[in-house]
């Protein structure tokens, strides 16, 4: 009986802990303010953002900055869930390019990711750029549209799609009013940074 109270236990206690990582791409064409959307989706992990641009709020440096592949090996496990954010994926993991050093060690963060409790936000200016395991695997592929306005701050438009073989298949539309979220939230970064891993 003990021996049963004991397994039901660890059973619970590993429900608690069960680990729910996700994959997301966004893409669209430069100054499409992609990377504005992914500072919104990444508040949700406030303090556990590892990216390789850097994200400020109330002008505080909010995440864990990845300047070079030794930065991305640093990270370990945690049951707290992180975020992994990769922008300008073309340059950093681009599918044309994948005996690359750099291109290979991202591949293989791709399939260790969750190993690490981390999800991973991928953005890149062209969809077909990035790795085809990323494509297929993602649970959230977002194609991002600026919509300028008179007088008035841009909108955006994101729409929801999913990989289906070597399609991209519209599921939904979203109106979206990033630069109010981040003005009320005190939020800021880069827009000149090349976000290169090196």
């Amino acid at each position: 009986m003990n021996l049963l109270m004991n397994e039901k236990q660890n059973s619970s206690e590993n429900i608690e802990k069960e680990i729910d990582t996700v994959w997301i791409i966004i893409h669209w064409k430069q100054w499409s303010w992609k990377t504005v959307l992914w500072i919104c989706i990444a508040m949700d992990w406030q303090e556990r953002i590892y990216a390789n641009f850097e994200i400020f709020k109330n002008l505080k440096l909010l995440n864990k900055k990845i300047n070079n592949l030794e930065d991305i090996n640093k990270i370990r496990f945690s049951y707290t869930p992180w975020v992994i954010i990769i922008d300008e994926a073309w340059i950093n993991a681009n599918s044309k390019d994948t005996r690359s050093i750099g291109n290979r060690f991202l591949q293989e963060i791709l399939f260790l990711v969750r190993k690490l409790n981390c999800s991973l936000i991928w953005i890149s200016q062209r969809f077909e750029s990035i790795d085809i395991n990323a494509r297929v695997l993602s649970e959230l592929i977002i194609e991002m549209k600026k919509i300028k306005r008179k007088n008035k701050y841009p909108i955006f438009i994101a729409n929801k799609q999913k990989q289906k073989w070597s399609n991209l298949i519209f599921l939904q539309q979203y109106k979206i009013d990033c630069i109010w979220y981040m003005k009320i939230n005190n939020l800021s970064y880069n827009t000149l940074e090349k976000s290169k891993i090196k």
